[in-house]
């Protein structure tokens, strides 16, 4: 069970009040929510090699985010579910719930593993975070037409990160890096959080360029410069694959529009770079090229843990033997059923970002779906190499949640469109007949 402190019942109550206040006021900053629960989601506890936790200055809220989120969630939850309900949404929500279940399977399995106080936190968890995500992402995307609050709330949550790491930087910047390759971990517990959420960032700059302002455009350039940048540090393969999905997919039908992006990314990169030499801090690109396979043999280890105990798995520690695999870390962790539920989860976000639809003559969908699309697919291909879709809500599956809720949506708000176009194109074919 994670720490309760006073930072951290401070930060969960100011964290309450701006998450229910956004939506209690239909504001149209509502995605800062979002943007606030993503940035809890990413930060957590650094350790060293033999366990000692790396003290930052977020030290007391990283051992207690789990209670900012619960309080911050229900407080949304509670808004949106009472004062802001304006009517049914007409959107499909079979996908959306089985990732909700998913974690909520995992907390159960806890109880067996950890015991009543860790299966019942991770239960609450799981369940007040993803029931909001759900509804917060549906209403969002219904009311607003689309799903620029997505990728504004990712960037918000990258600066917000940014300058967290800026601070830990000016005060003692060892805790930042992992192990003798010095692999960037920021703020968070892991270099893999830093790597797949830079690249969730980059997908949603650069999916947001067109529709900024001159000013706009250079902070945005500026935060995925940084980012870019902060995805190198970590040196992490999967991330970079999963940034070129992601940005090959929303790249392919509109490539040239983006040359106009390259000279202030690259100069954010070079801005970044300039800082990292002069405080003697290097990169470890080479990491990035190395041919070495670093995974077969944890998948081995992890596919044994399975057989070991099928029906439960072994438990997910952050001492555990790998997960280099969200599917075999599911199975070694949880047993059958929670590696079943997520593949399950897993075909059905598929089929839903492939699944035949009907025409939109609204470029702002085609644009939306084109991003949810590709981030469902980063994800997914993601998950085959690093196990981020397992254990407690983390910011990979939070966002991955909200996405499968707004593409839902948007799927279906669409179709009502259509049919209601249809019909008035039948009425009025009868008038004229």
């Amino acid at each position: 069970m994670q720490d309760l402190n006073a930072p951290t019942v401070l930060v969960a109550i100011a964290a309450s009040i701006l998450v229910g206040a956004t939506f209690l006021l239909r504001s149209r900053g509502r995605w800062v929510a979002i943007s606030i629960l993503a940035f809890f989601a990413l930060i957590g506890v650094a350790m060293d090699y033999r366990g000692f936790v790396k003290y930052q200055w977020l030290n007391p809220i990283q051992s207690g985010r789990s209670w900012v989120l619960i309080a911050a969630s229900f407080a949304g939850l509670l808004i949106v579910g009472t004062i802001g309900r304006s009517g049914p949404i007409p959107c499909r929500r079979g996908t959306s719930l089985l990732w909700v279940l998913i974690p909520c399977m995992y907390a159960l399995v806890r109880y067996i593993h950890f015991g009543v106080v860790d299966g019942t936190q991770s239960l609450v968890l799981a369940a007040v975070v993803g029931f909001f995500v759900r509804s917060a992402a549906t209403r969002l995307t219904y009311e607003e037409g689309g799903v620029e609050w997505l990728a504004k709330a990712i960037i918000l949550a990258a600066q917000a990160f940014l300058i967290a790491c800026a601070v830990q930087w000016v005060q003692f910047r060892e805790p930042m890096f992992e192990g003798p390759a010095r692999r960037f971990v920021g703020v968070t517990s892991n270099p893999q959080f830093v790597g797949v959420f830079s690249a969730m960032a980059l997908l949603a700059g650069t999916w947001l360029w067109r529709s900024r302002t001159p000013m706009g455009k250079i902070a945005l350039a500026a935060t995925m410069g940084a980012m870019l940048m902060a995805l190198f540090f970590t040196g992490s393969r999967t991330s970079m694959l999963m940034a070129a999905i992601g940005l090959g997919i929303i790249s392919f039908r509109r490539l040239g529009n983006l040359v106009f992006l390259a000279p202030l990314l690259l100069g954010g990169i070079w801005a970044v770079q300039y800082v990292a030499d002069l405080f003697g801090v290097g990169p470890g690109l080479e990491r990035l090229t190395e041919g070495g396979n670093t995974r077969t043999y944890v998948w081995a280890i992890m596919w044994d843990d399975f057989l070991n105990n099928p029906a439960f798995g072994r438990g997910a520690t952050e001492k555990g033997q790998g997960s280099e695999n969200s599917y075999l870390f599911a199975a070694a962790s949880y047993g059958i059923a929670g590696a079943g539920l997520l593949v399950v989860g897993a075909a059905r976000a598929f089929i839903l970002a492939f699944r035949p639809r009907i025409p939109s003559a609204s470029i702002n969908t085609l644009r939306s779906r084109e991003f949810l699309v590709a981030f469902i697919m980063m994800s997914l291909a993601g998950s085959v190499l690093e196990g981020f879709l397992v254990g407690r809500v983390n910011v990979v599956f939070f966002v991955l949640l909200a996405t499968i809720a707004a593409l839902e949506c948007l799927d279906a708000v669409n179709e009502e469109t259509f049919a209601a176009e249809a019909a008035e194109a039948g009425e009025a074919a009868e008038v004229s007949a």
